[in-house]
């Protein structure tokens, strides 16, 4: 017995000391990671438009999410008495969801259709401010792609460079950029204003969406003000998996 138990010791260590040992070597990684991100931020730094960095970032995601979870919770009402039902189920079919629904749709609960509504107005927000960079508003010019086309036939760095160093000025023309905001969320208003009030009756959520929409404005300007139309895909993928992971599909099925 003594035996046995003097080898459960042993083996007792050696796992310790190897825990030790992976903790070091996740620590050093760690402190690597941090070194390369302040590095990189550093030498990215004359692109950007703000002093936001990565985690500056997630929290401005996560503070949209919140925002739109109390839009909702505002917009139902107590027991969800302002929810339209048969608005709320059309939406989904209309957006193609239903199909694959794990839950039959004669067993929807408000419940399943609130939640729903949170991501349906994430969607319109990543599609009207974050599935595009500034530089799209070159997309319509034949001229500027002639251009674009001739210089990255020579050199694909100058002319990735070149196209940031655009959009970083037209980041800092403050009053087109205005003009911009004022525009764009006002069109973002009104389609999100036009979903909430068919989904949820007698309720007037007008200046909760515009104070959502131009947040997402705002921030999406500080992640894809110095990306390219050509090089955005990357920045856009990492906004809408910061803003998926905000509201899990998990959550449609279980409660909290």
């Amino acid at each position: 017995m003594s035996v046995k138990f003097g080898q459960l010791q042993d083996t007792n260590t050696d796992l310790k000391q190897q825990y030790a040992a992976l903790r070091r070597r996740y620590d050093k990684k760690v402190e690597s990671y941090k070194e390369l991100d302040k590095n990189y931020m550093d030498l990215a730094r004359p692109l950007h438009v703000s002093d936001d960095d990565h985690s500056t970032i997630y929290s401005r995601l996560v503070q949209i999410r919140v925002s739109i979870e109390s839009l909702v919770q505002k917009a139902r009402g107590d027991r969800s008495a302002n929810l339209n039902r048969e608005a709320a189920i059309n939406h989904i079919k209309e957006s193609n969801l239903l199909d694959d629904f794990p839950v039959e749709e004669d067993k929807l609960e408000p419940y399943h259709l609130n939640i729903y509504m949170e991501s349906g107005i994430m969607d319109v927000l990543v599609d009207r401010f974050f599935n595009r960079a500034l530089g799209c508003i070159f997309d319509q010019s034949k001229e500027f792609e002639e251009i674009s086309r001739w210089v990255e036939k020579r050199d694909s760095k100058i002319a990735a460079r070149w196209r940031q160093q655009l959009c970083v000025l037209i980041a800092h023309d403050v009053d087109a950029m205005q003009d911009r905001k004022e525009r764009e969320v006002n069109e973002a208003a009104i389609a999100l204003s036009n979903l909430v009030s068919k989904v949820y009756q007698n309720v007037c959520m007008s200046v909760k969406i515009r104070e959502l929409c131009a947040s997402a404005f705002d921030l999406s300007f500080v992640m894809l003000a110095p990306i390219p139309t050509r090089d955005s895909g990357v920045m856009v993928a990492l906004g809408v998996i910061h803003l998926r992971r905000a509201l899990p599909y998990s959550r449609m099925f279980v409660r909290s």
